[in-house]
């Protein structure tokens, strides 16, 4: 099962963290551009400044003086300039011994040179900008390195980006929350779906409204007519198995008769075979047909009232049983629904009370109660219940015993039909009060769940 939210929380996770590592790269390198072009210029500025001194100071060894002590109005920055072939130090460039030889011997194929130079010794990087000044009728070729130290440039650069870096992380944890909250606040809009289906499937209602999200419409429109061609197919089954019940009923009928007619010469042993088997041929339509029926009338559940259905069921079989004074006592919790039809329900507690109201000695109990998101119907009578060999033999045998047996097993099979059908289970034990208790526990979701039988008897 894919949760919808945390794929989305992991592709903008992802998303985001590239954009982020994308932006952080082009903007460290713009920012350390930058500052490192600024800081090109102000030496490009300062070497033009010190060959126009050199220019307005025609005699050498005073343009040497005034070279080596320009460096005091420009603290931080060193100088190198080859004169005339000689090369002049300032004092904060021969603290360095830096290769002067070597950079001024490089042919630029501009006038203005510039690179970074890291003192691999001390771990501080040099900033250096080299200028050709081509000779004039009173100069010769001039060449100014100009040199600064750029290291506190470049920490302060980076260390702006760890502190970017560490922000786009927040942000990216709060957008993260920001977007999980939406999401559930969406989702929360379809809950009013949600409950719409649970009340299709309760029979409260048969088609789901207009959606209040639209990306949920398609669904809702092939919910709809899901329903609608599922209702149709229902109600052709039901009108062709009234058909069916009614054209087989007919020559069952004209057999019986015609088997009860004296003036046909048939010997007496083979009109009572003809009655018996049309008699259990129309059992077992009248069985068969009501399977069918079972199998596809809960897909439209409607809600009644259990209680007063079970009271009707209880005046019923008061009325069957007279020779008993018989006492069902009822227990119904206010919340209990049955998640199906009412002909099920009728059909399944109809053959369970009508067993053990033949088995009792006067008292019937039942109970209606929700467990666990459970539907729990407790059927109990006072009767001598069965011995150990005949509830192993329900237990094992799945409760599928010949209906013609008297005893528990009368029905069984229709009230299995239909618990399976509803995706529930059923039980037997010894009940306390002597006689056979059944537990029926029917899913609301219709989630089949094992039942522990022995917590209820005892």
């Amino acid at each position: 099962m894919i949760s919808i939210e945390r794929l989305l929380t992991r592709q903008l996770f992802w998303l985001t963290s590239l954009l982020l590592i994308l932006i952080w790269s082009l903007d460290t390198w713009w920012a350390r551009s930058t500052l490192l072009d600024v800081q090109v210029r102000t030496l490009a500025e300062e070497a033009e400044h010190l060959h126009q001194l050199l220019r307005n100071t025609p005699d050498r060894d005073t343009a040497k003086t005034l070279a080596l002590r320009h460096q005091q109005h420009t603290p931080g920055h060193a100088y190198l300039v080859r004169y005339d072939g000689e090369i002049w130090h300032s004092m904060f460039a021969e603290q360095f011994h830096l290769p002067a030889k070597d950079w001024f011997e490089r042919e630029p194929n501009d006038r203005s040179h510039s690179f970074e130079y890291p003192l691999t010794d001390t771990g501080r990087t040099l900033l250096v900008n080299r200028v050709h000044f081509p000779a004039l009728a009173d100069l010769p070729v001039i060449e100014v390195v100009a040199i600064k130290e750029v290291t506190g440039v470049l920490d302060l650069v980076k260390n702006s980006h760890i502190k970017l870096a560490l922000s786009s992380g927040l942000a990216v944890i709060i957008l993260i929350g920001l977007q999980r909250a939406a999401l559930r606040r969406a989702f929360s809009r379809i809950e009013a779906t949600r409950r719409e289906v649970l009340s299709l499937n309760q029979g409260e209602s048969k088609r789901l409204s207009s959606p209040v999200i639209v990306e949920t419409a398609p669904l809702i429109d092939a919910i709809n007519q899901l329903m609608e061609t599922m209702l149709n197919r229902t109600q052709r089954t039901h009108h062709a198995m009234g058909n069916l019940s009614h054209a087989m009923k007919t020559p069952i009928a004209v057999l019986q008769q015609l088997s009860a007619r004296q003036d046909l010469a048939l010997p007496q042993e083979v009109r009572d075979t003809i009655i018996e088997q049309a008699c259990q041929l129309d059992r077992l339509i009248e069985r068969e047909l009501r399977r069918a029926r079972i199998l596809g009338s809960n897909f439209h559940a409607t809600e009644f009232s259990i209680e007063q259905t079970l009271g009707n069921i209880a005046e019923t079989m008061t009325m069957i049983h007279r020779d008993k004074s018989l006492h069902f006592d009822l227990s119904v919790h206010p919340d209990s629904r049955f998640p199906g039809d009412r002909s099920d329900f009728m059909e399944l507690m109809g053959n369970l009370m009508d067993n053990a109201a033949k088995w009792c000695t006067s008292t019937v109990t039942i109970e209606v109660c929700v467990i666990n998101e459970h539907l729990h119907l407790q059927i109990v009578d006072d009767g001598q219940g069965c011995d150990d060999e005949q509830l192993e033999k329900i237990i094992h045998r799945g409760i599928r015993l010949d209906e013609s047996v008297s005893g528990h097993g009368l029905g069984l099979g229709i009230v299995n039909d239909i618990v399976l059908q509803y995706g529930g289970r059923i039980c037997f034990e010894r009940a306390k009060l002597g006689g056979l208790g059944v537990l029926v526990a029917l899913p609301a979701h219709r989630r089949e769940e094992r039942i522990d039988c022995g917590k209820y008897y005892g």
